[in-house]
Formats: C-alpha cells, structure tokens, sequence
C-alpha cells in the first residue's frame, strides 16, 4: 500500500520501512522512537525526491512486487529469527533485517527523522527478547548483535554471518528447550492447586539414589504438565531439597527442533547435542509409544532409541 500511494512499481526497503512505522501504534511510536506514520511518509516522499502529497493507493498491495534489496530484507529476517532461537518471525526481525542491509534512502530517512539505526535495532532486540522470555528463552547472540559493518562492505560479512558463527557455538538445550523454571522464576507460571502430594512424590523420586526417573500417567489434560510446572515452581521458590537446589526443569520443543533442518545430517547434529547436554531425562509412556508407532520423524525415533541405547 505504501508503494502504491507513492506510485512506484515495486516494493523497495524504504516503503518497508513505512509498513514497520505504520504497524507498530504503541504510544512510543517506531520501536520507541516516537517516529509516526505521517512524518515517516512526509521523510520517505522528501528522500526519493516526491514532495507532493500521498496519492490514494490502487489495487492490492499484492500486485505490487518486492524488489531484489526488500527480499535480501526477508532473507535475514529469517535468519536472524532461526539464529536466535526463534520459532516466529515478528516484524521486530524484519526490522533487523532492514537495518542489517544498509540501505542508503532508508539511512537518510531515518537521518531526517533523528533516529539513529543501532538505537532501533537494541529496541527491537528488547523486544524479541521479551517474547522469548515468555517461554523462558534467551535469544541466542543477543550480546554479538552489530549492524553491517562499514569496513567490511562488499565482502557479505553482516551481522547475519556473524550469528551464524556464534550459532555453532549456543547451547542446543539453551535453543531447542524452554525453560520451565525461568519461566516460573519470571512469574510467567500460575500456582498449581490440587496436585501437592504429586508434586512432592515426584521430588521424592528423583531425590532417590537409584531409580530416581519419575512417570507421569494419564489421559491428556488431567494436569501432567501441571505437576512439571509445579516442581519448576517450587525449584524457583527454593522450596525443595538441598539435591534440587538451582537445578532447571526444560521441556523440549520437537517442532522447533525440527525446524529448519533441511538435511539428516543437520538433524542428525541436533538431536546429537541434545543429548550430550542431558544428564537426565524425563520420558513419558505417551513419547515412547509415539516412537514405537512411528507417529514422530523417522530420524528423530531413530537417532533418540540409538543414543540411549549407547
């Protein structure tokens, strides 16, 4: 729509740049800038060189194409949402990707507007990390976060590449988990009520010498995950036995580990790392059996049973 109101042909990064402005309404303005629509429109026309008022835009804002630079925008949109630990992309990473790319009639609206693009880039950090924090995520190379460097333009080297590096070196637990008792230390999980004596069973269990791996039954919904998050609870409120002290309780997205991986052998270094990482594990009936039916990834049910079985 902002292409067609400015009567260009295609999509360019600028007019992504007014999408962003246009969707976020929070009281701040762009990313707490407290940039708004109409004088992000006003710079945009003044920058390419249109000092007229915004023509009424035509047609769908699908028929307008995206041009080589805003589909380089996307592209690292979703890299830095796979880099971080992501499972969405939000416009908070379309923005980063915007920012990453360095456009010149992007900067100079941005120069007109006062706003500065690492300043907009850490706000859009904050917020990602916010979203993850929901889930007791830490976004991954959040602190190595640096926009195109200038000295090194027109070798690829962006900030793309240098997540990726530091991608190989994150946690798999840190980026495929979520982690329960974060979350309850963040006061993202409710008080469970009614399951105390189960609560206090399933401590009981893993404070044990031997046979220390507790099984949870039941149908679904009757409140097995409530137990889990009870005892993430208790761990954040340090309301457990000296053994269970700072210990973490992680649940493991299958759809996040999944993600992405286009090859077995990608998969294959993922579950892998998984696994080292892991000094216990919880196992339900419903999991092994959702193994044995082959109702999970082939490769998943077969690099798991391999692992543990070595």
């Amino acid at each position: 729509r902002e292409a067609r109101g400015m009567g260009d042909e295609v999509v360019a990064p600028h007019h992504l740049l007014l999408g962003l402005v246009a969707e976020d309404r929070s009281a701040a303005g762009f990313l707490a800038s407290g940039v708004r629509i109409e004088r992000a429109r006003e710079a945009c026309r003044a920058a390419v060189g249109k000092g007229g008022p915004a023509q009424a835009a035509t047609g769908l804002a699908t028929d307008v194409p995206f041009s080589g630079a805003s589909k380089r925008v996307f592209v690292a949109a979703v890299e830095f949402s796979r880099n971080m630990g992501c499972n969405f992309i939000s416009p908070d990473h379309i923005a980063l990707g915007l920012f990453d790319l360095d456009d010149p009639t992007t900067n100079s609206i941005l120069k007109s507007l006062g706003v500065v693009p690492t300043q907009l880039a850490k706000q859009a950090l904050t917020r990602v990390k916010g979203e993850l924090a929901k889930d007791g995520r830490e976004p991954l190379g959040l602190s190595s976060f640096k926009l195109r460097d200038k000295s090194t333009a027109g070798n690829g080297r962006t900030a793309i590449a240098k997540y990726s590096n530091k991608k190989k070196e994150k946690s798999a637990l840190a980026q495929f988990c979520i982690d329960l008792t974060m979350r309850a230390s963040g006061g993202f999980i409710d008080p469970v009520i009614g399951r105390t004596k189960e609560i206090e069973r399933v401590v009981q269990i893993i404070c044990r010498r031997t046979k220390n791996n507790p099984i949870l039954l039941g149908e679904a919904g009757v409140g097995k995950t409530a137990i889990a998050e009870g005892l993430a609870l208790k761990i954040a409120n340090g309301d457990v036995p000296i053994f269970l002290v700072g210990k973490r309780i992680l649940s493991l997205d299958v759809a996040l580990l999944m993600a992405g991986a286009k090859e077995r052998g990608e998969l294959e270094a993922r579950v892998t790392s998984l696994i080292r990482e892991m000094m216990l594990f919880f196992l339900s009936t419903r999991f092994i059996l959702l193994l044995a039916l082959e109702l999970l990834e082939e490769e998943i049910r077969e690099l798991v049973l391999i692992s543990l079985i070595c």
